[in-house]
């Protein structure tokens, strides 16, 4: 009787083993994953447009209250010896007409910003707007998401720009 207690205890104390190095290669494969993170849903692409112009761009696809998609994309062209301005195109889809000339108006927490509208003569299409934010993104401050109330023929729509995407935005201003 003792021999089989001293054999099961043997047997008891080697699944304990195991378990302890399951449970620890369990937690080194974890923080593994979590050191190594997600990827970046968004990143700024450097394109060069020729020998001395480069340009910069953020792009998110987000969708507003109504479910519609937004292609948001913005840039910012560098030219030697002129000043570089950042803008903000928003693309949206299916059917939407932006409505110009109306600024875009941005709210970051209370406080409140206005984008001059770009195409106020001529719009490329009637889903495209895009303003100039070379001024406003530096007054931005560090919020969980800025909203974009873009005008359109109905009433405005309200997109939510992440704050991931809104710290990228600022990087790519500084450029």
């Amino acid at each position: 009787m003792f021999k089989g207690f001293l054999s099961l205890n043997c047997r008891f104390s080697a699944i304990k083993g195991q378990l302890k190095r399951l449970f620890w290669l369990g937690c080194i494969l974890l923080l593994s994953l979590v050191m190594v993170g997600q990827p970046a849903i968004a990143e700024i692409r450097q394109l060069p447009e020729s020998a001395d112009q480069m340009l910069y761009q953020s792009r998110q696809t987000l969708q507003d209250q109504n479910g519609k998609t937004w292609q948001v994309v913005l840039f910012k062209r560098v030219k030697p010896d002129q000043p570089s301005l950042t803008h903000l195109r928003l693309v949206g889809f299916p059917g939407i007409t932006v409505t110009h000339p109306q600024p875009l108006v941005l709210r970051a927490g209370s406080e409140e910003f206005s984008a001059s509208d770009d195409f106020a003569e001529q719009s490329p299409s009637p889903n495209v707007g895009q303003y100039n934010l070379t001024e406003i993104i530096p007054q931005l401050p560090g919020v969980n998401f800025l909203r974009l109330d873009v005008p359109t023929l109905e009433q405005p729509v309200e997109l939510r720009v992440p704050f991931f995407a809104l710290q990228e935005w600022k990087e790519l201003n500084q450029r």
